[in-house]
């Protein structure tokens, strides 16, 4: 068996082994000679490309391949050369956090990922699914091309193959799609296969059948709502299975509950004003169960305040208005009896969790806050703010009341746009924040209006020093002015 020369030298070293070993057979003698005057190490590697070249260059061609079919024409045009740029950086890791922006951007302005970086992109999506539906927004015509002749990532292809297979046949995100069309065309149809499978399908599929129902449920579906979501051994199946049923108002659920509501839900007047209390139920009755009520609490929760907090989640603010028969307005004035106030805040949150309502969060999270006074307020308001948009949401955090220990922590974690005029709290506290010796978050970079950049970076100019994590604050800063200044919307301001 021959040894490959260039191998031992890798192996042992240039400084061991300097010369240049004979050209192999597959390689003209011409071209090896030219690597004569290269230093050692530069040489080793010329020579094994070279020869790697040679060898596959001598390789028959295969006549078993079909090419691929070009890609299809694109639509949409790709972004400036001055944007695209700062993409090679982030994909080498450098500013990586600001990638989600970027693609929010390509986004926005209809841009498509340019080809050449598109595979990179596509395997970065891969490993972060929080990128994949900005990248597949993004990948145009070529990205579902180039999955399928390279058989990767399937998730960019999987939402357009929606006839490839049937209930009986296809993997579980093809059978929910099949569910999903059929349902609109044929829900006989639909609702028979789901009745038919129903308790051989595993728990996962269920409860993703169930939140497809969920969003648009159909009054032929309420039989199989009723008799076997509602009784499945999962909970969030039974809750989805619930927030359905709520949904179709004909339905005997949604009347049952809302008896249930007004049991329990009273308006008293009380030191001179009108306050929202509770009336707690004395028994557990058995439809309650049928319908998916649990009747034991969890570990440390009174057993009626429990019930009470299932029967207030599962309905809307606007329904609990309307149980009251009151406009949403009046609701949100309204005061709490004290007695009542843990129970009430614990039942807001839950109907907020499972009915999201960014006006509604807007209105009610000062009255929440000032009901919070023996909670983290930050686990309060945390929760609610998914969905709100990021205008209304950097606004709220400016105007709430909270310690600035709250404020930072949730401007950390949330989408938010910092501008140095219209919040004024919360500049002043990023500017703590980097005066700070324990450090900043790259995620700050992110919070900021592109037009505040330069003013926030003209103070950091003006400190005496910076730590580590603000110099690198700093340059993320630079590095998105950079990108961001060629966007046709870009306004900066002159820091004074």
């Amino acid at each position: 068996m021959s040894v490959n020369p260039l191998l031992t030298q890798a192996l042992l070293g240039t400084e061991r082994h300097p010369e240049l070993p004979p050209p192999p057979a597959a390689v003209p003698q011409e071209s090896w000679q030219k690597l004569e005057g290269l230093p050692p190490a530069k040489r080793l590697l010329h020579a094994a490309a070279l020869l790697d070249i040679a060898q596959s260059a001598g390789q028959p061609a295969r006549e078993d391949l079909l090419a691929p079919a070009a890609a299809p024409p694109e639509t949409r045009s790709y972004p400036p050369s001055s944007f695209r740029a700062p993409l090679l950086e982030m994909l080498r890791e450098v500013h990586r956090s600001c990638l989600p922006e970027w693609l929010e951007i390509c986004s926005d302005q209809q841009w498509l990922i340019p080809p050449d970086l598109l595979p990179q992109l596509l395997d970065a999506a891969q490993r972060e699914r929080s990128l994949r539906e900005s990248v597949q927004d993004c990948a145009g015509r070529r990205g579902p091309w180039l999955a399928r002749t390279r058989n990767l990532w399937p998730w960019l292809t999987e939402s357009l193959e929606e006839g490839s297979a049937n209930w009986e046949t296809g993997t579980d995100a093809q059978r929910l799609r099949w569910y999903a069309s059929t349902r609109k065309s044929d829900p006989e149809k639909a609702i028979a296969a789901l009745q038919k499978d129903w308790k051989k399908d595993s728990p996962d599929f269920r409860q993703h059948l169930v939140e497809l129902i969920q969003l648009a449920p159909l009054p032929q579906e309420e039989a199989s709502l009723q008799k076997m979501a509602l009784r499945d051994r999962r909970a969030a199946t039974r809750l989805a299975a619930q927030l359905a049923l709520w949904k179709l108002p004909d339905s005997a659920f949604c009347k049952r509950h809302q008896q249930r509501i007004c049991q329990v839900l009273h308006l008293q007047n009380k030191r001179n004003s009108t306050e929202l209390c509770i009336l707690l139920p004395e028994e557990f009755p058995k439809d309650w169960s049928l319908d998916g009520l649990q009747s034991k609490p969890p570990s440390g929760k009174g057993e009626k305040a429990f019930w009470v907090e299932q029967i207030l989640g599962l309905a809307s603010l606007q329904d609990w208005a309307a149980a009251l028969n009151i406009g949403p307005e009046e609701f949100v004035q309204l005061a709490w009896d004290p007695e009542w106030a843990a129970l009430l805040l614990n039942a807001v949150l839950l109907s907020l969790t499972n009915h999201p309502d960014p006006d509604f969060v807007v209105q009610m999270l000062p009255a929440l806050l000032s009901q919070a006074q023996q909670q983290k307020r930050r686990d309060v308001v945390e929760p609610l703010l998914n969905g709100v948009n990021t205008d209304k949401l950097t606004d709220l955090l400016e105007q709430l009341t909270l310690r600035p220990e709250e404020r930072e922590k949730l401007l950390h974690t949330q989408s938010c746009r910092v501008h140095h005029e219209r919040h004024p709290k919360l500049f002043a506290l990023l500017k703590e924040v980097i005066r700070s010796p324990h450090g900043v978050s790259a995620h700050f970079a992110r919070c900021l209006a592109p037009e505040s950049i330069p003013f926030l970076l003209s103070y950091m100019a003006t400190l005496p020093q910076l730590t580590p994590s603000a110099e690198r604050l700093a340059h993320t800063l630079e590095f998105r002015q950079r990108y961001l200044q060629h966007l046709p919307s870009f306004e900066t301001g002159t820091p004074s």
